[in-house]
């Protein structure tokens, strides 16, 4: 086993571990201080639920990077007799692992603002578009569009505004799917392990622990998230400390994807490579946000039109709806990996767009149907 791999493991291992640990207790912390999300005609939950999740995923990510990166420099593993973690490159990253602190710091804070006493959407606008100037200034921006839109390399002038709109998209997706247990961290688990892999692949070690170490976070909460009750208060939600933290790190791993796949031996678009991971959050988005402006509705009102609301109103119970709308998000990689492999880029967007909408105009006469059905079996038991 490589040295990086170890680390990868340990990196995981203590990350898991560390928020196993946390979560009970930032669960009773927020029952005593009644730190609640309550249900109302929008939600699905039933119960006082924490929303506090979110809360732990920073700090453990931050604290088992740092972990190893110290440990890497110390005499420790030598004296365990194995090989240090030399995939850190100080000169190369440290304006990035920086700036990114930072973006990632402010983002946090506004995130548990807004879980504790909610803030203005204007506020969280702002926020994530400061985040989003300080990972350009880091160096992680779409400096090269590879072909999608007709673009190749962009200057500043056209790279950072796309990459601030970017990263708002990509972080207000995660937040919008965040409707039903498991399934905005179940897909950002989708992303993360997809991130290490193709990371590890390139030899770009650092992102792929990065990743790791957040999937390490993120697996313990799923476990409260999904198996966990209100009544036995151990059910918890992510809240968006959570999700704007996640959909950060998701959208800076895609640009740090975008520019280094361009230098492997990987011949698929690199924008297709980095961002296949995101199609069911993003392309989810953009249709609810159309829809409400169809509707002359504002964009940023909540309604019940996400793909897991639909699939709801089909009749699937929730457990299905998460294992429905995981495997959609699975098959969008594959399809999407395999047409870019013969296909221009801008046609794979455009058929990845096609099938999606082909695919939710189904799903929404099959309610209408089921919905039918559903009255008229009311209408017979009233009859009889």
């Amino acid at each position: 086993m490589t040295a990086p791999a170890l680390w990868m493991i340990i990196a995981f291992i203590a990350s898991f571990i560390i928020t196993w640990i946390v979560m009970p207790r930032i669960i009773a912390f927020a029952f005593k201080k009644e730190l609640f999300d309550y249900p109302d005609e929008r939600k699905i939950h039933h119960g006082a639920v924490p929303r506090l999740g979110g809360v732990a995923f920073f700090p453990v990510t931050l604290f088992v990077l740092t972990a190893i990166v110290v440990l890497s420099f110390s005499p420790i593993p030598e004296l365990l007799h194995i090989k240090a973690y030399s995939g850190f490159k100080a000169e190369e990253h440290a304006v990035q692992l920086i700036f990114g602190l930072c973006a990632a710091l402010i983002l946090c804070v506004f995130g548990v603002a807004d879980d504790l006493k909610g803030i203005r959407y204007r506020t969280k606008f702002l926020a994530q578009i400061v985040a989003a100037v300080l990972l350009c200034m880091s160096g992680l921006w779409l400096d090269d569009l590879h072909g999608v839109l007709g673009l190749h390399h962009v200057s500043a002038w056209i790279g950072w505004p796309l990459t601030i709109f970017a990263v708002v998209f990509i972080t207000n997706a995660i937040n919008f799917i965040d409707g039903i247990d498991g399934l905005a961290s179940g897909l950002c688990s989708i992303a993360l392990i997809y991130d290490v892999v193709l990371f590890m692949f390139i030899g770009q070690y650092d992102y792929a622990l990065l990743a790791i170490t957040l999937l390490g976070t993120l697996l313990p909460f799923l476990w409260y998230n999904i198996h966990g009750q209100a009544e036995r208060h151990n059910k918890i939600f992510m809240g968006d400390t959570g999700s704007l933290f996640l959909g950060l790190v998701l959208g800076a791993l895609g640009f740090a994807m975008n520019q280094n796949v361009a230098h492997s031996q990987i011949t698929i678009n690199p924008m297709i490579i980095a961002f296949a991971p995101m199609i069911v959050p993003c392309f989810d988005v953009l249709r609810v946000v159309f829809n409400r402006v169809r509707r002359h509705h504002s964009p940023f009102k909540p309604d019940k039109n996400h793909i897991h609301h639909k699939l709801l109103a089909s009749g699937l119970a929730q457990h299905k709806v998460l294992g429905a709308v995981l495997g959609i998000g699975l098959t969008a990689i594959v399809v999407t990996l395999v047409l870019a492999s013969f296909l221009n880029a801008n046609v794979v967007i455009l058929l990845d767009l096609v099938m999606w909408s082909i695919f939710n105009m189904w799903l929404t006469g099959h309610i209408s149907t089921y919905r039918e059905k559903v009255k008229n079996q009311e209408y017979k038991n009233e009859t009889c």
